[in-house]
């Protein structure tokens, strides 16, 4: 379908609406309005959309997206959940990359030093404390963990490695490895100590672990149980936002008085669809759009998918976590495959396509 065409549905539907009602109606160019406004402004940022092979236009993406069914009331519903997908803009992770630190990070430390509103020199005990000993990295690499630095002037700290690939480093695989096993721990406890190399910065006393995005936690969790077993230092998690089934999750490892978990936004089950909504309610025709993820799976996974440990997985995600969540740069696999999977067989265009691992 092109845009023309959408624009010319979206006339008919409304003069259809307005004929049976007997009033003028014109809801569905009010909906087609605002996504293409959103569209032109801070969708216009996502930026797997920029490759080649698709378009920045989201407008486009749009009328392709609808184009992918064939009944009205179809198209009606994706018009309609094109409206309740939640972006994050490059602005908006600047804003919680700073309210992360003003928020969650400077109370933890807080607590951590006992530190007291009486003192006079609190200010400039807990700048010190923030800037120069806690050690801010990602879980993965979809987390922006350079930016994040920037927004928040935190200098001295060199290297900001992900925690997945630091636990995946550190799996022995035999003898000659169990020795590399041993020093990859001993290298970051030498890092710890002489964080900028030269024994002119202060050693880290504590380590901030940021994600972007959370959706099932398993990812997650397998590094934050690393870091607290092995690095034998106080680990403050914060997750930009996070899903139920992460919540669930994580939830599971915050006996350990070394770990903090805290999360900027939460997805609650009202908040996503499929499996994890467990029937709570939640955005209108969330039945209807469940039975059109599943019902058109087959297009969205193409012909030769029959593995749910394969992207796109389920209907709706990775571990069916039933998430319509994107980020400006990239989709999450926990958000339903129907948003975001283009197939080699091009049978499903995607409305925010997803620059996927292999």
């Amino acid at each position: 379908m092109t845009v023309t065409e959408l624009r010319q549905l979206v006339i008919q539907w409304d003069l259809h609406d307005s004929v049976e009602q007997m009033e003028t109606t014109s809801q569905y160019q009010a909906m087609l309005d605002r996504l293409d406004w959103f569209g032109s402004t801070e969708w216009a940022g996502y930026l797997p959309a920029h490759d080649p092979k698709h378009s920045g236009n989201y407008l486009f993406r749009l009328a392709q997206w609808l184009g992918n069914v064939s009944s009205d009331d179809d198209r009606k519903l994706l018009l309609e959940f094109a409206l309740r997908v939640g972006f994050l803009s490059h602005a908006d992770l600047c804003s919680l990359y700073h309210t992360a630190v003003s928020g969650p990070v400077r109370h933890w430390i807080v607590e951590l030093e006992r530190l007291s509103l009486d003192d006079p020199h609190f200010a400039e005990k807990l700048d010190h404390e923030v800037h120069q000993r806690t050690w801010y990295c990602p879980i993965t690499d979809s987390m922006d963990i350079n930016e994040f630095y920037h927004v928040n002037h935190i200098v001295g700290v060199k290297h900001r490695p992900s925690f997945t690939l630091l636990r995946m480093l550190d799996k022995p695989l035999g003898e000659t490895a169990a020795r590399e096993h041993s020093s990859v721990i001993a290298n970051i406890k030498k890092f710890v100590e002489d964080p900028n190399g030269r024994g002119t910065a202060p050693s880290l006393k504590r380590i901030v672990l940021l994600e972007d995005f959370v959706g099932s936690g398993v990812q997650a969790a397998g590094a934050l149980d690393w870091a607290i077993k092995n690095l034998d230092m106080p680990v403050l998690f914060i997750p930009l936002v996070i899903c139920a089934p992460g919540i669930t999750k994580l939830s599971q490892l915050e006996d350990n008085p070394q770990l903090r978990i805290r999360p900027m936004l939460k997805l609650d089950e009202c908040d996503l669809l499929g499996p994890n909504r467990n029937g709570v309610q939640g955005i209108p025709n969330a039945e209807l759009i469940e039975a059109l993820a599943i019902n058109t799976f087959k297009f969205v996974a193409g012909a030769d998918h029959k593995d749910d440990k394969v992207a796109p997985h389920t209907p709706f995600g990775f571990q069916n976590t039933g998430s319509y969540f994107v980020t400006y740069s990239n989709a999450p696999n926990n958000t339903l495959p129907m948003i975001h999977h283009m197939p080699v067989t091009r049978s499903w265009w995607p409305l925010f396509p997803r620059s996927a691992r292999l």
